[in-house]
């Protein structure tokens, strides 16, 4: 299973991206009002690949005697702009929430029934009530009655500034957003009409409670730029429940969600395959307290309450306790074809559960859909969210311990996984009236973009090749899961050169693939101003060579200009050779152009200029010769401490040491880049891509702003390299090989 080697880091893109913004700053200026948080890195290209590989297998699927299941969209081309509806490829589990002015009763007919109805808005005023803003979940008394829910009373609930109740102990924070996987995984009870991660909530609401003699009235209401909405939950002294959903202008994700987390349905079991495994064969020597947590003593797999929810289960030969300070394990279960690449896998250790990765989602922290029982590995998911599991699948248990290479543990079955016969997520939307004992839960999410797919649907339709094609601009005129961790991401693809990524895999010997950009939504955002949607654009075209390199210094290879991420540090001179708009300009990846003082002992950063390519730019992408690219500097153990990428604070002073660079470095560490400058590509061809919302005709002026996009990328990059290279935006299909030299 050599595909395997390339998962068995669990990590969080999500955690990663976090800790880079931190060290980053907030750009000064009326056009530079935030963090530029490029989503690029090696965990996100890994998942984009995963994502293309479900989505092929999705497509290729056929119901038993039928058709296939999904049908390629019309795709269309305006202009120098490609047009592509959003699909269940494309764009999975989109979900966005459609209740505005409707109202959902949930009448309590006993301690496990309710009757669910989707009424006319029912709202209460909230006139004359002082709203409360609080950061932190607050403890609320009820002053009038205890309120029945599901076998017990609540007298005491938590009130959350993220859109819900808690009549229990507060849930952990989530990151991203919520899936209707982890929802119905909860372990703790949530009331919740508009539940939120932080990441979903920019603006937090205000918060309005009325407390009467027989409800108490909880309202959330915000109207910012950035999010938008107006929304009540009820809870009445009979136990039942109101949602209602005056406004909603504007969410980015969220969820409906009704549990005790302890409702029978949870506990309704029908196992699909199970199989043991032989006692002490764990490979390697792991500490002693650690191979019992290693030693895999059975797999089951489950189907929950004949619904859609999986459940698969790993019992080891030891229990959570046996976890020394400091010891973790990996455990994964594969499911399907291995080269789907097709996992959930969780990290635990004495501190508890760490990063939960499934299909189509990815990595997310907290882990609310595994979990550890005593000596056994819970993993829940939905059958929907896997591909390529028609017929006998084969479903292979793995672990990892601390710092291991190998697996230590491993098991495998071949089963018919079948499937439910109801879903445990409900469209509210087309609900009128229903009892029900099962899940109350509606997850509405923001789709993870598969730009893989975008760009395997647009190859399909006009017969594009990966070889003639540099980039492929992908925008929307809908919101997708990028504007809950990033600006924008991009994939770099192979550019064809050598001695320019650390990568192994990347150079003139391998095929070349186009960058597959990320680009967000037309409008929002860094695409709200020509300077912002400029900079992104050639920043992110700018990831097909830059930067991931190495450099030899003091006889050591060491990753110093670039150590968290494909960016330059902020502490790294990055001066453009020539000028672009100012003096002072640097590198549109990250650092500045730095100002030494006499004793080269201080260094003041400019204004914002970076929208241009640096001398060692130049060089990687294959614009520059080594003899062009003057030596720069960076600054070691700077004061106040510069981070690890992206750009410093602008006009700053800080202290520490020069440490100069000469591009002979780079070369030691990476080998000469092949080919070498001139014999170079000095013409890039571009394709701008809107995906559109199928539920509503494209605006002619969203079709305009992309190719104001596309107008942008043509002048900044031309001018950012001192017109030694051109990118056309209109791409013909069939359009010939591309021009490999600057000549005509």
């Amino acid at each position: 299973l050599p595909a395997m080697t390339e998962c068995r880091i669990i990590s969080s893109p999500m955690r990663i991206l976090r800790g880079l913004l931190a060290a980053s700053i907030l750009l000064a200026g009326s056009t530079h009002g935030q963090v530029f948080d490029c989503g690029t890195s090696d965990e996100r290209i890994r998942h984009v690949e995963e994502l293309a590989l479900w989505g092929e297998a999705r497509r290729a699927e056929r119901p038993a005697g039928g058709a296939r299941t999904f049908a390629a969209p019309n795709v269309e081309m305006r202009g120098r702009v490609v047009l592509l509806p959003a699909d269940d490829i494309n764009a999975p589990f989109r979900n966005p929430i459609r209740l505005e002015g409707r109202t959902l009763t949930f009448s309590r007919k006993d301690s496990e029934t309710f009757v669910r109805r989707n009424v006319a808005l029912e709202y209460e005023d909230r006139t004359g009530l002082q709203p409360a803003s609080s950061t932190v979940t607050a403890l609320y008394t009820l002053k009038n009655f205890e309120f029945p829910f599901y076998e017990k009373t609540v007298s005491q609930i938590r009130i959350s500034p993220y859109n819900a109740i808690f009549p229990g102990e507060a849930p952990p924070t989530g990151d991203e957003q919520y899936t209707a996987a982890e929802l119905a995984a909860l372990r703790v009870p949530v009331i919740a009409p508009l539940w939120a991660t932080p990441d979903a909530v920019p603006v937090q609401p205000a918060i309005y409670i009325r407390d009467t003699a027989d409800r108490l009235v909880v309202t959330w209401a915000v109207d910012s730029a950035s999010a938008s909405y107006d929304v009540q939950a009820t809870l009445f002294r009979n136990g039942d429940i109101r949602f209602s959903y005056k406004s909603l202008g504007l969410v980015r994700a969220s969820a409906l969600v009704i549990t005790s987390a302890s409702e029978p349905w949870r506990q309704r079991r029908a196992e699909i395959a199970s199989v043991l495994d032989a006692a002490n064969d764990v490979a390697g020597t792991p500490p002693a307290t650690l191979r019992p947590l290693l030693d895999i003593d059975s797999v089951t797999a489950h189907r929950i309450d004949d619904s859609n929810l999986l459940e698969f289960r790993i019992k080891v030969r030891g229990t959570r306790q046996q976890f020394a300070a400091g010891e973790s394990a990996g455990y994964y279960v594969y499911i399907g074809d291995p080269a789907l690449r097709q996992y959930l896998a969780i990290s635990m250790s004495d501190k508890g559960e760490g990063t939960y990765v499934s299909p189509v989602w990815g990595s997310k922290e907290p882990a609310l859909a595994a979990w550890m029982e005593e000596d056994t590995v819970v993993f829940r998911t939905l059958q929907d969210y896997l591909a390529g599991v028609q017929g006998t699948v084969s479903i292979r248990a793995y672990t990892l311990g601390s710092g291991a290479s190998n697996w230590s543990d491993s098991v495998s079955l071949s089963t018919v996984i079948g499937s439910g016969r109801k879903s445990v997520q409900t469209d509210f939307r087309t609900l009128t009236e229903d009892e029900t004992s099962g899940p109350i839960l509606e997850a509405f999410t923001l789709p993870p973009l598969n730009v893989g797919a975008v760009w395997s649907q647009i190859r399909s339709a006009y017969g594009y090749r990966d070889d003639e094609i540099d980039g492929v601009a992908i925008y929307q005129n809908f919101l997708t899961d990028l504007v809950l961790y990033a600006g924008a991401y991009s994939t770099g693809g192979n550019a064809g050169a050598r001695g320019v990524k650390t990568a192994t895999t990347l150079g003139p010997e391998f095929p070349r693939t186009p960058a597959l950009m990320h680009m967000n939504k037309i409008g929002y955002g860094w695409n709200r101003n020509d300077d912002l949607a400029a900079h992104v654009v050639m920043h992110e075209f700018g990831h097909r060579w830059l930067l991931s390199l190495n450099i030899r210094e003091s006889g050591a290879v060491t990753r110093v200009l670039n150590p968290a991420s494909s960016h330059p540090a902020q502490y790294v001179h990055t001066a453009a050779p020539f000028r672009v708009r100012s003096e002072r300009d640097a590198s549109v990846m990250g650092g500045s152009s730095f100002a030494p003082n006499a004793t080269n002992t201080s260094f003041t950063s400019p204004p914002f200029s970076n929208y241009s390519y640096s001398g060692l730019d130049l060089y990687l992408m294959g614009l520059a010769s080594p003899d062009e690219v003057e030596p720069w500097f960076y600054i070691a153990d700077s004061s106040p401490k510069l981070g690890d990428a992206y750009y410093p604070p602008p006009e700053s002073t800080f202290s520490g040491t020069r440490r100069d660079v000469t591009i002979q470095q780079v070369i030691d560490a990476m080998g000469p880049r092949v080919p070498a400058y001139p014999g170079t590509q000095r013409h890039f061809r571009v394709l701008f891509v809107l995906v559109t919302d199928p539920d509503r005709p494209v605006e002619e002026s969203e079709v305009e702003g992309v190719t104001r996009y596309a107008s942008l990328l043509e002048s900044g990059f031309a001018k950012a390299t001192g017109r030694r290279a051109e990118v056309a935006t209109f791409v013909a299909p069939g359009g010939g090989p591309r021009r490999r030299s600057a000549g005509r």
